[in-house]
Parts: structure tokens; C-alpha cells; sequence
């Protein structure tokens, strides 16, 4: 009798999730099966916007050596900076090249000495952010190696990307995102206001690029009780009662 043993299956997932559903920030993370020790040592992957949207201000979760205080992924191959003495000046960033484009290329490993130090099985890679309502997709980047484990194979990871779709994401002063601007607007419009603000200032700063180009009908860095009658006036002077609807552009 044969006993056969099958290898262990290393079950990776890298995914990107939205921080919050008012923001444009996006985060990298990866799982790993938890009973195979054979974790990830690098990713080299493609991070993607369609819709012609960009990605930009990568920023890693981690940076320099894993160690129990501090684990994860921190090394930056295409970004470090090494003087001739051997000491690190600059960790850089993950984003090796396409940054303010449609095609991120990220690149980060893990570095490490002893049992205990490596990176957990799960966590945050990075964060990015998007200029607008699109999908993301994250594709291996073979020339930087794809997902590589720690005894150098290929971890053949699922990738999963994600919608990132912020609130008024067709055009400003179209609150309830529903391709109109008309007088539903501004009764959601003065609720967030009267949600959100005390008087007798009714000033908010918005929480991000996003909603400043929803809700800040004037463009002025604020939500307040002046963009209600900006949107208001812009409304009668281009719609006709009783319907008060105009198509956003």
C-alpha cells in the first residue's frame, strides 16, 4: 500500500475594499491561510481603475523591517534608498511607477530575522486613493515577480478587486444621484446641513475631495447654507415648474 500525501495548498487573497462609503480612499489588503506557514514574501502586482479614473497617493501600512512590535510588509524594492554605508535613508513608497494614472504598479515585501518577527496571516498592505467612481481591479505584475511565497514559489493568489463609488458621483449638486438636479436636491441638501451643522454658522468642511464635489455647489471649501442657494437659483434659472428637473451634463 501507497500512502500519498498531498502538499499543503497555500490559499492566498489579495483584495481592495473602500474605507468608507464617503471617501475615495482605498485599501490593499491580503489573507493567507492561517495552518500554512509558507506566507507571502513579495507582491509585485497592477492595481487598476477603469472609467478613466486615476490612482495616486499610495501610501504602505507598514514600513522597514517586520518584527513583533511591528509586522508586515515594509521593504520597497523600486523605492528604497541606500546610502554607501549600507544604511537605509528613505524606505520610499510601495508605488514603484504609475502614479496619477490608471495603472498603478505597487511592489513590497517583508524582511525579517527569527521566529515570531514575520508578518501576520492577514493585514493592511497600503492605501490609495481614486479620482472618482470606478472599478478596481488588481492584476499580477509578472516583471516584478507577482505574489511569490517564502520558499520562492508562486502563490497563485485570487485577486479581488472591488466597486468604489462614491455618494453624488454623477455630476455636482446632484445629491440623491439619481442623473437630475432638481428641487429633491435641495430638500437632501439642507437635511445634511441641518444634520450635520449648528447654527448660526451652518458650516461644514468636507470629509473629502467627494463630497466637496457633491455638496459644495459654490466651490468654496465648505458646505453651508450659501450652497443651497446656489443650488436653488441654478435650478429655477435653468428648469421650468412645475417640474424643476435639469439633466446633469
Amino acid at each position: 500500500m501507497v500512502l500519498m500525501i498531498a502538499a499543503p495548498v497555500l490559499a492566498v487573497e489579495v483584495k481592495v475594499e473602500q474605507v468608507a462609503t464617503d471617501s475615495n480612499q482605498v485599501r490593499l489588503k491580503f489573507l493567507t491561510a492561517p495552518a500554512d506557514a509558507n506566507r507571502p514574501r513579495a507582491f509585485g502586482l497592477n492595481i487598476v481603475a477603469d472609467n478613466g479614473k486615476k490612482v495616486s497617493q499610495f501610501v504602505a501600512s507598514k514600513f522597514g523591517e517586520s518584527t513583533s512590535a511591528s509586522k508586515g510588509y515594509g521593504i520597497f524594492p523600486g523605492e528604497i534608498v541606500i546610502d554607501g554605508s549600507g544604511t537605509v535613508t528613505s524606505w520610499g513608497q510601495p508605488i514603484a511607477s504609475g502614479d496619477h494614472t490608471t495603472t498603478g504598479v505597487v511592489e513590497l515585501g517583508s524582511l525579517y530575522s527569527g521566529a515570531g518577527n514575520e508578518p501576520d496571516t492577514q493585514g493592511n498592505l497600503l492605501t490609495f486613493k481614486v479620482t472618482g467612481d470606478c472599478n478596481i481591479s488588481i492584476t499580477l505584475n509578472s516583471a516584478r515577480g507577482g505574489v511569490i511565497k517564502e520558499n520562492g514559489g508562486d502563490a497563485a493568489p485570487t485577486l479581488t478587486g472591488a466597486k468604489i463609488a462614491p455618494p453624488c458621483k454623477t455630476c455636482r449638486g446632484d445629491i440623491d444621484d439619481n442623473n437630475k438636479v432638481n428641487k429633491a436636491d435641495i430638500g437632501v441638501l439642507s437635511a445634511y446641513i441641518g444634520a450635520h451643522s449648528a447654527a448660526p454658522f451652518w458650516a461644514i468642511t468636507p470629509a473629502s475631495g467627494w463630497w466637496r464635489a457633491c455638496y459644495d455647489v459654490d466651490n468654496n471649501g465648505t458646505i453651508n447654507k450659501a450652497d443651497i442657494g446656489v443650488l436653488s437659483a441654478w435650478i429655477g434659472a435653468n428648469s421650468a415648474a412645475p417640474f424643476w428637473t435639469t439633466n446633469c451634463q
